[in-house]
């Protein structure tokens, strides 16, 4: 994994576990708190509560957006459920890049000229009317 480092507290961590010690993520923890329930999202429960990443991607600049509120039963759950999706990715690759390499003869596209054709017939309506 990448050092994380954070934004607001200028903290570089090493690995997630320390991340998780640092005061950048205490203070993004109080801040999700103030402005939320402190309940899990999925069931309810108001015991052994754990702030979850739905995404990774801004990890030590998180927005609140990206966390939600979990209990350790539905936390685990979810990281079971993001693990079987990895996997299941994973085993599918394979196949579509042995279909890829056998889609990959293209068809030769025709060559286009890169110039209007002219026209050198006006259609006869056109004709009659500018006759004198």
């Amino acid at each position: 994994m990448k050092t994380i480092t954070c934004f607001d507290t200028k903290e570089v961590c090493k690995t997630y576990q320390e991340y998780l010690q640092s005061k950048h993520w205490k203070n993004k923890k109080k801040e999700y708190y103030n402005k939320n329930k402190r309940k899990c999202t999925k069931c309810g429960s108001e015991k052994d509560l754990h702030l979850h990443h739905k995404t990774y991607q801004r990890v030590g600049n998180e927005l609140l957006k990206d966390l939600t509120c979990l209990c350790a039963n539905c936390h685990s759950e979810e990281h079971k459920r993001l693990n079987a999706n990895k996997k299941s990715k994973v085993k599918k690759n394979p196949k579509k890049i042995k279909r890829n390499k056998q889609n990959n003869k293209r068809k030769k596209k025709k060559k286009r000229p890169h110039y209007k054709k002219p026209v050198y017939q006006k259609k006869l309506e056109d004709l009659e009317k500018y006759k004198l």
